[in-house]
């Protein structure tokens, strides 16, 4: 038969009423992959996903609740539609499918207790089934944002993810998110911190202005301070902010602001030197701002 992408690429070439489970979860791949931004498309998809919620095979809920989050559009009536049959059954998902459900969940903003204790009981007994960092950073994030409180649990993905770094290279990009989670929810230790800032220098020259911000600010959040490593993110943020356009330069501020918030005195240098380099750029490029970009 036609490859799966044709498949999925096809179904958007149908109204979403027409669509069944399955016609649901692949167009809604497509339409993420595609960029779809067709404002009636995603409300006539929404409609339809609410309509199948209740016979809607989870495999592909994972799909359609992860595409709507990447998009923007997740809508927390659906979430709570699926919830009940999502809880009861976390237990036939594949790993990839779970961290995509959690973290869609985690996305519409929907805190619910008991799925956050099927959730628990799932991930204890599963845990070892996450092998990839995407995997990783995906459930862990969705864990911090969900109100997971076991703290065994997050010291179990801890030292997962310790294991995990021995043969696979987390990227500065999963990092950040990962340092971040852990930050959120008060699970780090100094030696910890540092494995993860040694795993990430080897992709810092890859890292965006966001991820370096985020990066720094989780650090500072939990009071720790390691001068070569933020001397190191220090170092990048300024090369990025030479090429940044009045947008990014502003964002960047934005980012690298709110870690003043959770700085110590220690912290200052770094921000400061990554502001002074805002400073400038954004002098260079002054006659390009936009009015609102300049407020």
């Amino acid at each position: 038969g036609p490859p799966p992408r044709l498949l999925s690429a096809l179904s958007l070439l149908r109204h979403p009423r027409e669509l069944d489970s399955e016609g649901l979860g692949r167009a809604a791949t497509a339409a993420v992959r595609e960029g779809l931004d067709d404002e009636s498309w995603w409300k006539a998809f929404r409609e339809r996903a609410l309509e199948l919620a209740p016979r809607l095979a989870l495999h592909d809920a994972a799909l359609v609740l992860n595409s709507m989050a990447r998009v923007r559009r997740t809508d927390r009536k659906l979430v709570m539609a699926l919830l009940p049959r999502i809880s009861s059954h976390l237990v036939y998902l594949t790993s990839a499918h779970l961290a995509m459900l959690a973290s869609a969940i985690a996305k519409s903003g929907v805190h619910d207790a008991t799925f956050a204790a099927a959730l628990t009981r799932e991930l204890k007994a599963r845990l070892m089934e996450f092998q990839t960092s995407m995997e990783i950073t995906m459930i862990v994030n969705a864990m911090s944002k969900l109100r997971v409180t076991d703290e065994d649990l997050y010291r179990r993905f801890v030292s997962h993810i310790q294991n995990a770094m021995g043969h696979e290279v987390f990227h500065v990009r999963d990092l950040s998110v990962l340092v971040g989670a852990l930050a959120r929810v008060q699970c780090t230790d100094n030696v910890t911190m540092s494995r993860f800032a040694d795993c990430a220098v080897a992709t810092l020259p890859e890292a965006t202005p966001m991820e370096l911000a985020r990066l720094m600010h989780a650090y500072m959040s939990v009071g720790c301070v390691l001068h070569d490593f933020f001397g190191v993110c220090a170092h990048y943020a300024k090369q990025r902010a030479l090429t940044m356009d009045p947008g990014g330069l502003t964002n960047a501020a934005f980012a690298f602001g709110q870690c003043f918030e959770v700085a110590d005195e220690a912290h200052y240098i770094y921000l400061r030197r990554i502001f002074r380099a805002i400073r400038k750029a954004s002098v260079a490029s002054l006659p390009l701002y936009l009015p609102r970009e300049i407020v």
